[in-house]
């Protein structure tokens, strides 16, 4: 687990292509990061798992930051960012805080939060993305 909201399952031993792992119990559920699969918390799966690609999950009810900047020594733009949302499989809203380090402060001992959202979504299926 990386935090409580990733969980990351990659393989290990040369030749393997599938990972069996636990999806800890969670009333709310699990996405496979790269298809979008949901699957329900509290039991054992197998999952297609190449050596070339990283698998890991998030908790629904999560949102994931990205920086989608180009990253290079000749891009001016160094930040953007895409929030990618994994919303509840019911209708609901829930709500995400997160906190960036800049590298010189130490922000999150202070408690301040430099971001914050809050998802109302209406859909059952799927992730959205939302760019802010």
């Amino acid at each position: 687990m990386v935090g409580k909201d990733i969980l990351v399952a990659s393989v290990f031993n040369k030749g393997q292509t599938t990972r069996k792992l636990y999806l800890p119990k969670d009333a709310n559920g699990w996405y496979e990061y790269y298809s979008g699969k949901w699957y329900a918390g509290g039991q054992e799966i197998e999952v297609e798992a190449p050596l070339e690609k990283a698998v890991f999950f998030l908790r629904a009810g999560s949102i994931l930051p990205l920086n989608t900047a180009v990253q290079g020594f000749e891009t001016k733009e160094k930040e953007a960012r895409t929030y990618r949302i994994f919303p509840l499989q019911e209708d609901g809203e829930f709500e995400v805080s997160f906190y960036e380090d800049d590298g010189k402060r130490w922000i999150i001992k202070r408690g301040s939060c430099i971001g914050y959202v809050k998802s109302n979504l209406h859909q059952r299926h799927g992730h959205s993305n939302a760019t802010c």
